[in-house]
Parts: C-alpha cells; sequence; structure tokens
C-alpha cells in the first residue's frame, strides 16, 4: 500500500469522529470591554462561566457570565469594590463563586483581603474571623476531593515587594492556614489548578517581584503535603497565565503568560500526571500575560478572555483538548522457534501527528524478514471480525487483532529490525485509535509459514 493511499485510509477512518479542534475564537454580539488582570470561575448551577473586575486603565468592578454564545453583563445589587488580581474559584459541594482579595482603589492600589461569594444573582460579603493577609495575584482552586478552595501565594504592591508560600483552605465558614512540612518556594501568579481525576492540586510556575524572576516547577497538594514533580519536560518558565482542568479529557491545560524573554509567548500545554505536553495547533490566541480562564465543564470547553500585552484584549476563546499520543501492549503474540516477536515503539516516543514514530521489532538473533500492519479497528476487517484465530489459516495458537490499513515490510538484523511511520500533520486526526501487529515469516513454524508479534493499541494525538 502506498503511503498516499495509506494516509487517505486514515483521514477517512476519521469520518465519525469529532474533529479535535484546540484553539477556537468566538465572536459574541456582546462583550466585556478590553481587561487584564480580571478572573474568571464556572459557575455550574448556573451554566455559565462568570467573569469579574479587572483593569482597563481604571480598576472595574463588573460581573458578566458567559453561555457559549454571548456574554451578559450582570446587574447584582451588591457587588465587591472594582479590583484587579484577586482569586476566584467555584465552590462546586456548596454551589457558589469564591472570590478572596486584589487590589482596589487606583494607581498602584491597596491591597485587600475580603471573601465574597457570587450565588448567581448576588455578590455576598462574608466576615470570617480568620483570613489570609491582604495580597493580590494570590491563586485558588477549588480542590474536589476534600471539597474546600485552596489558597497558594501571592504577594502586596504592585512590585510584588513581599510574596508568600503560605496555604490556605476556605470551606465556606472561615480561612483555616495549613502549616505542610514541605512546601513551594513564594510566588505570585502561579498556576493553580485542582486535577479531579487524580485528587490532588497542581502548581506551576510563578514568579518573584517584578523582576524576571520565575519558576518553572511543577508541584502537587495532596490536603496534607506540598510534593514536587519531575517531569521530563515542562513549559518554560512563566507567571500571570491561566490554566483550568479539563474534566472530559483528564487533563490539566495551562497557556500564555509572561516568560523572562517574550512577554507572552501563546503556547499551550496540557499535563498528564506525569509530563506536560505541548499543544502546537494552530490557530491559538496571540501571547499574553494577566489574562484568565475556565473550564466549561456541561459544554466540555476551557473559556479564555482577555489579557495583555502591550495592549488590552477583549478576545474569546475556547480550547478542547485531546488526549496525548499513546501506545500500550494489547494482546500476546505466537512463539516460533526463538520464540514471541515482540513489538514496541522506540523508547520514550509516542506517536505525534507530524512525526515519523518508529515500531521495532524483536524476534531472535539471527536475520529475517517480516510484515507489519496498522490499522483502525480491532473489531472487523475484511467482512470478518476481530479478533481473529489464525488457527483455521495454518496458524494454530495465533491471533490477529487488528484490520490491515497500512502494511510495511522489516527486515530484522541480528534478531531486531524497525519501521518508521510518517504520521501526518493533520489536527483532525487527533484522537484517531490504531492497531499494529507484525507477521514474522518462518517457514518451519506451521503450515501457513509465519508466527504473529504481539499486538499495540494506541491513539494519533497533537503532542
Amino acid at each position: 500500500m502506498s503511503r498516499a493511499v495509506a494516509v487517505s485510509s486514515l483521514v477517512l477512518a476519521t469520518a465519525t469522529l469529532a474533529a479535535q479542534a484546540g484553539w477556537t475564537q468566538r465572536f459574541p454580539a456582546a462583550s466585556p470591554s478590553n481587561r487584564g488582570f480580571h478572573n474568571l470561575a464556572y459557575d455550574l448551577g448556573h451554566s455559565v462561566t462568570v467573569l469579574f473586575g479587572g483593569w482597563d486603565g481604571s480598576y472595574l468592578g463588573d460581573t458578566w457570565a458567559w453561555d457559549g454564545t454571548n456574554w451578559t453583563r450582570l446587574t447584582p445589587a451588591i457587588a465587591p469594590a472594582p479590583r484587579l488580581a484577586h482569586a476566584m474559584a467555584y465552590d462546586l459541594g456548596r454551589g457558589r463563586v469564591v472570590l478572596f482579595g486584589g487590589a482596589v482603589g487606583t494607581g498602584a492600589g491597596i491591597d485587600n483581603d475580603e471573601t465574597w461569594e457570587w450565588d448567581g444573582t448576588n455578590w455576598l460579603q462574608l466576615q470570617p474571623a480568620a483570613r489570609p493577609s491582604p495580597r493580590r495575584s494570590g491563586d485558588m482552586t477549588f480542590d474536589v476531593a476534600r471539597g474546600v478552595c485552596v489558597l497558594f501565594g501571592g504577594g502586596i504592591t504592585s512590585a510584588g515587594t513581599t510574596v508568600f508560600n503560605d496555604t490556605w483552605e476556605w470551606n465556606g465558614a472561615t480561612w483555616t492556614l495549613r502549616n505542610p512540612p514541605m512546601r513551594p518556594p513564594a510566588r505570585w501568579n502561579c498556576f493553580l489548578t485542582c486535577d479531579w481525576g487524580r485528587g490532588y492540586v497542581v502548581m506551576f510556575g510563578g514568579g518573584v517581584g517584578a523582576t524576571n524572576q520565575m519558576f518553572a516547577d511543577t508541584w502537587t497538594w495532596d490536603g496534607t503535603n506540598w510534593q514536587p514533580r519531575s517531569p521530563l519536560t515542562a513549559p518554560t518558565a512563566r507567571r500571570s497565565g491561566a490554566s483550568a482542568f479539563d474534566v472530559q479529557h483528564n487533563l490539566l491545560v495551562t497557556w500564555d503568560g509572561m516568560t523572562p524573554g517574550p512577554a507572552g509567548n501563546g503556547s499551550t500545554w496540557v499535563w498528564n500526571a506525569a509530563d506536560w505536553h505541548l499543544d502546537p495547533r494552530q490557530p491559538a490566541p496571540a501571547g499574553r500575560w494577566a489574562t484568565a480562564g475556565a473550564n466549561d465543564l456541561l459544554r466540555g470547553r476551557t473559556v479564555m478572555f482577555g489579557g495583555f500585552n502591550g495592549a488590552l484584549f477583549a478576545d474569546t476563546w475556547e480550547y478542547e483538548a485531546s488526549q496525548p499520543a499513546n501506545s500500550s501492549p494489547a494482546g500476546s503474540g505466537c512463539a516460533g522457534a526463538a520464540g514471541v516477536p515482540m513489538l514496541a515503539p522506540d523508547s520514550g516516543t509516542r506517536p505525534v501527528l507530524g512525526t515519523t514514530w518508529t515500531m521495532n521489532l524483536t524476534y531472535g538473533t539471527g536475520p529475517g524478514l517480516a510484515v507489519l500492519a496498522a490499522g483502525t479497528s480491532n473489531q472487523s476487517w475484511a467482512g470478518g471480525s476481530l479478533p481473529q484465530d489464525m488457527g483455521q489459516f495454518g496458524m494454530p495458537g495465533c491471533t490477529m487483532y487488528t484490520s490491515i490499513d497500512w502494511l510495511r515490510t522489516i527486515v530484522l538484523a541480528s534478531g531486531t529490525g524497525g519501521q518508521p511511520w510518517a504520521l501526518p500533520a493533520t489536527p483532525s486526526l487527533a484522537g484517531l485509535p490504531f492497531w499494529a501487529q507484525a507477521l514474522v515469516l518462518e517457514t518451519p513454524a506451521n503450515p501457513f509459514g509465519g508466527i504473529l508479534s504481539n499486538a499495540l493499541a494506541g491513539m494519533l494525538g497533537p503532542y
């Protein structure tokens, strides 16, 4: 089968799959004004993303709601004073958007320690006796596993004269200062998000003061202690971007932010609990910082609005993630004179669209010849069902697991050989599942004259 035919068959196979769009700009009839240093939280009880405040040259105190089609300005009877760099999160258990702190006033502003909650109609100020000290640019998320809002860090004055590394939790009645034995270095403007699927809070990056001292570290909070993580890859050091947890894909998404180089580099990264992956898909929002976002749980999309990069933005974007490219064993092979042939990807590699991904076959220690097949189904092929017992074709004990949409030869030298697979840089193929299996030619093995390797199952992805 030619490469062109192979690629065409893969494209055809995705016709019934929903395209993974990456970023899509929305153009609502009404919108908040250009701004930065605002914040967003998704209000599940009212099925809208709530925006409050920010800065457009002056401090803002307006409340807006995004329903997936349009922005609507809300008119609560009571609202927090106009402010910027405040923290916001949605308390899922109590059905309230929680707001803490920020800077109020004019000019450089005055740091604030107020706690407010939005009930879908009005803002209510609460007066807990214990609370974090006044601050701006702290970060907050709702810890789904433990039912509390977690606040970390922040700083005072517009220059971050002091930044904090304290951890606070809000249960709807009081703030509690936690004293873990290990904690991240002090910072403000970090990326803080709860990983719903794994039951802990993830923190990335942040900075110190108004300088280019920024972090590129990853930490997790389990309600008792902070633990540093050691991913193989990570975003460059940055602060003042935004993050949200994509429940549908079980991925944490971060984007944009100020870096020591460009003021905003426009990159999008996803965290899958083990590593960070860059999503290169275009189009994407222009690089920016002082932006905000939240995940729309019902619509399965992450919403971003506004930000700053020499000028203030008033654009609305939505992001649809896809699962990272992956592969794993799926089905056993059958033995020949030298054992069972083993099919595996190059160590540490994944089938990422737009790259060449190699599958390696190992069998015995001498020369040999094999045929590698890959397909988009493990259920049926050529009018028959899969898996297929190959005993009836003269291969007793062997099972075929994949359809055959792509076929290549592997020459074994000293028992090993590889076959590169040029994957098209086609965004619509993101999320396409595939299976692969090799036939090793060995005349004495059985009447057919060949044996099958184990199978690989995988998924093509943009990262």
